[in-house]
């Protein structure tokens, strides 16, 4: 690559009997990728989220560089993690400051929805999405499929009156459980089209505003969330396959976490910043 700022010649993977080369050239206007005896040129302008997923994400063992790209109209990932490409996440954030600010444009949200970001990033994580952006993920065309069909599957929602009634019951079941799955549900809502931006904020505001009644910080929350998804979910924080304890093990690493979504304070002042 032509006016690469940087060049990492990664840990070779092996394939059979053949060593497969792994390497990654950044320059300002393309990232050019090798992995597992395939090479992509990507132009920068068909990236559209570059982000870093910490080793509190809950199967990965170092920081790992997440690119989300077009190609051919298609929706495609690379995960690329620092033990195969040593110190690529730190040169990538490098890049990030320096030539594409654009990305963390993106994600710069006021307070309030922040808060609403953290109060679901445990979540968000455990499902592979990037908790610094609402819902998880912006709001693609394939987003919106994939995320119709996560509704129909997991709530039997199939259009905008059913994802409105199931955040009314659960606005009113008044259980920490249902107040998080309000703001969640109200985020997947807007990805999918079903709400606007406004009224999927209104009803994750007015879930927040009771937890913040409710609960005393981030561990109390997440504990009581916990407790009654056990019991809904009839899983055990104790067993290693669930995911309760995926959730549990990610949000404790959050909270140990030098820096990440639990920065803004459980009692910041809720309130219609949009």
């Amino acid at each position: 690559m032509k006016h690469a700022v940087f060049e990492i010649e990664g840990a070779p993977r092996r394939k059979m009997v053949r060593e497969l080369r792994s390497y990654i050239a950044v320059s300002s206007t393309r990232i050019h990728v090798e992995v597992d005896g395939e090479a992509d040129d990507i132009d920068i302008m068909d990236v559209f989220n570059i982000f870093i997923q910490e080793p509190w994400y809950f199967d990965i063992k170092s920081r790992t560089t997440v690119i989300d790209y077009y190609f051919e109209g298609d929706e495609m990932r690379y995960e690329l993690d620092d033990d195969i490409y040593p110190g690529l996440s730190a040169r990538m954030e490098g890049m990030l400051e320096e030539y594409w600010p654009h990305f963390a444009e993106k994600k710069k949200y006021p307070g309030t929805i922040m808060w609403f970001n953290a109060a679901c990033a445990a979540l968000c994580i455990v499902d592979n999405l990037d908790p610094g952006i609402f819902g998880g993920m912006f709001d693609t065309m394939e987003a919106s499929v994939s995320q119709k069909e996560a509704l129909h599957a997991l709530w039997g929602i199939e259009k905008r009156d059913d994802l409105r009634a199931a955040l009314e019951r659960l606005l009113k079941g008044g259980s920490v459980w249902a107040r998080v799955s309000a703001i969640r549900l109200a985020a997947t809502g807007f990805i999918c089209g079903y709400l606007n931006l406004r009224g999927a904020l209104g009803y994750c505001l007015l879930a927040g505003q009771s937890l913040q009644v409710t609960c005393r910080g981030w561990d109390g929350m997440m504990h009581e969330y916990l407790k009654e998804y056990c019991k809904l979910e009839k899983q055990d924080l104790e067993d290693e396959n669930s995911r309760a304890c995926d959730i549990c093990e990610t949000h404790d690493s959050l909270m140990r976490a030098a820096k990440g979504p639990y920065d803004v304070d459980f009692y910041y002042r809720l309130s219609e910043e949009w």
